[in-house]
């Protein structure tokens, strides 16, 4: 035992240790300071403003900004531009590593389409209603004879019956034609229903 603590204390044993020390110390600062320029530590760019920029434009816009782009998904805003980015992630100006992917939103160049509602047989208020939930807009209503007061009898895309189930565009304008009633109904007293009130 008395041996074995003269070796931990003796000079070869003390500049095995540091030897070893000194090559740990050395492998450590190694790895570190490879991992740091390979991760490019502290080297960020800002990212740059790809709003409005068209689809087509997108390659020619990126090269040389040190950043990537991937398209995700598209959306449509009416009125907007069609085909140009919208949104996107990171957001401009956000600090990043170079080589970064920043997905980009665009602008749908067709708006979605919706099935055609059946609309015939409602009240002019509901059929007004269901109009707004299938994001369809209400063109205008004329009236016509028959026993269905205030009912829709006929609707139209463009001047041309449409059936239910048929696919249009949201935002289309749907034209309706609307009972109005008998001459006995027109008759029966002004306190009946009205198209106003249907409204």
């Amino acid at each position: 035992m008395k041996e074995f603590f003269k070796f931990l204390v003796s000079k070869t044993f003390l500049k095995h240790i540091s030897i070893a020390l000194v090559l740990v110390i050395t492998i450590f600062w190694g790895i570190f300071k490879y991992l740091d320029h390979f991760t490019r530590h502290g080297e960020t760019i800002a990212v740059p403003d790809y709003t409005g920029v068209g689809v087509k434009e997108l390659d020619s816009f990126t090269e040389g900004k040190k950043v990537r782009y991937m398209v995700i998904d598209s959306i449509y805003e009416d009125g907007a531009k069609k085909g140009v980015v919208a949104r996107q992630d990171p957001e401009k100006g956000t600090k990043v590593k170079e080589d970064r992917v920043v997905y980009l939103y665009v602008t749908s160049i067709l708006p979605p389409s919706v099935a055609m509602p059946k609309l015939q047989d409602m009240s002019l208020r509901q059929a007004t209603a269901i109009l707004e939930t299938y994001g369809l807009r209400l063109g205008g209503v004329t009236q016509k004879r028959d026993q269905c007061l205030n009912c829709v009898l006929e609707q139209l895309v463009k001047g041309k019956k449409i059936a239910p189930g048929t696919m249009i565009e949201k935002n289309t304008k749907v034209y309706l034609v609307v009972g109005k009633g008998t001459e006995e109904d027109e008759d029966d007293g002004e306190n009946g229903p009205t198209l106003r009130d249907t409204l």
